[in-house]
């Protein structure tokens, strides 16, 4: 019960925290972005704003933290 709870909120909350770096990997890796990591992070909030950051994140979420 608890521990499920528990294991399912700190999964979705590390998910949430990382989420930019993911963000950015994907981006590199699926729309081949040049440069460096930073770049493509800021390349990403002059487009969409900060909440770009965390595209698809809920979705990542409703995927992952079941298995948790």
């Amino acid at each position: 019960g608890r521990r499920l709870v528990a294991g399912a909120l700190a999964g979705g909350l590390t998910r949430t925290l990382l989420a930019p770096l993911e963000r950015v990997k994907l981006e590199m890796q699926l729309n081949r972005a040049s440069g460096a990591p930073l770049s493509v992070g800021r390349s990403i909030v002059g487009a969409e704003g900060v909440l770009g950051l965390w595209r698809g994140n809920l979705v990542n979420l409703f995927r992952t933290v079941p298995f948790r």
